[in-house]
C-alpha cells in the first residue's frame, strides 16, 4: 500500500503550522444588538459614532426585504437610535463616505439581477451639521453594486463596483465640479467583484472577490499617482463578501464567503487575517467571536473596530454588534 496520501497530510500539517502568524492580540466585547436585522448594509462613522443605512432582512427572497432606514450607533452610551430616514430608496450595499462634514452616498442594488433599472445610480451629498440633503449628479452607468469606496484631496472614488458580474473599473467624482469620470482601464488584471478595501492616506488596498470563480488578488490602488499594484495573493483560496478594517496601524480582512464547485466545498470564514503593508505580506491573525459570517458592517471609531450583522452559512440575518480591539 502506497505511503503517499499520508505524505501529502504530513506536508499540509507541517505547511499550516508554519504558516505565518500575527502577534497582535485581540479583545472581543458584545455590544448593544441593532434594533433590525440585517445583512449587506452600508456603514460610516462620523464624529465618534457609526451610522447604517439600508441593507436587507429576507433570506428568503432576494428580490424582497430591501431596508431604507437609517440608524446612528453611540459607543459612549452603547445604545442605537433611528433616525429619519434619507431620501433614497431602499437598497444593498451602497456606497458612503465623509468629506468635510458632508456625507456622499448612493448606488447600490434593488431588485433583479441582470436588470439595469435595479441598479441604482443615484448620488447624494448630505450636511451632516444640518441633516439637509441634496441629490448630486448621477453615477454615469450602472456599474453600482457593492463598490470600494475612497475619498482623496476632494475627490471620491470608487472601484470594482459591479452590474450582474464584475469589472475593474475606477470612477472617480469630483465634489467642486459635481461631475463623474473614469480612470483610464490599462493594467490589465482580471475584473473583480464582492471585493472589500481599507484606505491608508493616499492608498486603498483591495483584496478578495470573484471573476469565473474565487480570487485571492489583492492590489494598492494609488489615488495620488493614478495607478494600481499587484500584491501578495491573500492565504486562501479566495472569498466575496469579505469585511475590512484598520485598527491600530494593522490593516485586518475578516469573514467572507469561499463558493467551490459543490456544497462541501463551500465556507463562511469567521478568521482574521492581517496584510502587512511595508513587508507585503499576509498572516494569520486569529478568529472573530463568531460562526463563519458574510456581508458584515464594519467600521473603525477610536482604536476600536465595530462590527456585526451579516448573514451566516444558512443564510440566517443577525443584528449582534461587537467592539474588537487590539491589546498591544
Amino acid at each position: 500500500m502506497s505511503n503517499k496520501p499520508l505524505l501529502i497530510i504530513l506536508l499540509c500539517l507541517f505547511f499550516i503550522g508554519c504558516a505565518p502568524k500575527s502577534d497582535v492580540r485581540f479583545a472581543f466585547e458584545r455590544c448593544a444588538p441593532m434594533p433590525v436585522a440585517r445583512t449587506s448594509a452600508t456603514c460610516f462613522s462620523y464624529d465618534g459614532k457609526c451610522y447604517v443605512f439600508g441593507g436587507r432582512n429576507d433570506s428568503t427572497n432576494y428580490r424582497n426585504g430591501f431596508l431604507a432606514d437609517y440608524w446612528c450607533y453611540d459607543p459612549a452610551t452603547d445604545h442605537w437610535q433611528q433616525l429619519p430616514a434619507p431620501p433614497l430608496k431602499a437598497r444593498t450595499k451602497a456606497a458612503a463616505i465623509i468629506v468635510d462634514n458632508r456625507l456622499y452616498c448612493g448606488m447600490g442594488f434593488n431588485g433583479r439581477i441582470n436588470i439595469d433599472s435595479c441598479y441604482l445610480t443615484d448620488w447624494w451629498c448630505c450636511d451632516m451639521t444640518t441633516g439637509d440633503w441634496q441629490r448630486l449628479a448621477d453615477f454615469p452607468t450602472t456599474d453600482t453594486n457593492m463598490p470600494v469606496v475612497a475619498a482623496y484631496e476632494g475627490k471620491i472614488y470608487t472601484l470594482f463596483g459591479t452590474h450582474s458580474g464584475s469589472s475593474r473599473l475606477i470612477y472617480e467624482y469630483n465634489i467642486s465640479t459635481d461631475s463623474w469620470s473614469r480612470w483610464e482601464d490599462d493594467w490589465h488584471i482580471a475584473e473583480l467583484g464582492g471585493t472589500t478595501g481599507v484606505q491608508v492616506e493616499e492608498t486603498c488596498y483591495v483584496a478578495g472577490g470573484y471573476f469565473l470563480g474565487m480570487l485571492n488578488d489583492a492590489y494598492a490602488v494609488n489615488l495620488r499617482e493614478g495607478s494600481l499594484k499587484k500584491l501578495s495573493p491573500m492565504p486562501d483560496g479566495g472569498r466575496i463578501f469579505a469585511s475590512s478594517a484598520m485598527l491600530n496601524n494593522h490593516l485586518f480582512f475578516f469573514g467572507g464567503r469561499h463558493i467551490g464547485g459543490t456544497v462541501t466545498t463551500e465556507k463562511i470564514y469567521n478568521d482574521i487575517i492581517e496584510y502587512d503593508i511595508p513587508a507585503n505580506r499576509w498572516r494569520y491573525a486569529g478568529e472573530l467571536p463568531i460562526a463563519g459570517r458574510e456581508q458584515m458592517c464594519a467600521i473603525t471609531i477610536d482604536n476600536a473596530v465595530f462590527f456585526g450583522l451579516g448573514e451566516d452559512r444558512d443564510l440566517h440575518i443577525h443584528n449582534d454588534w461587537y467592539r474588537w480591539i487590539c491589546v498591544e
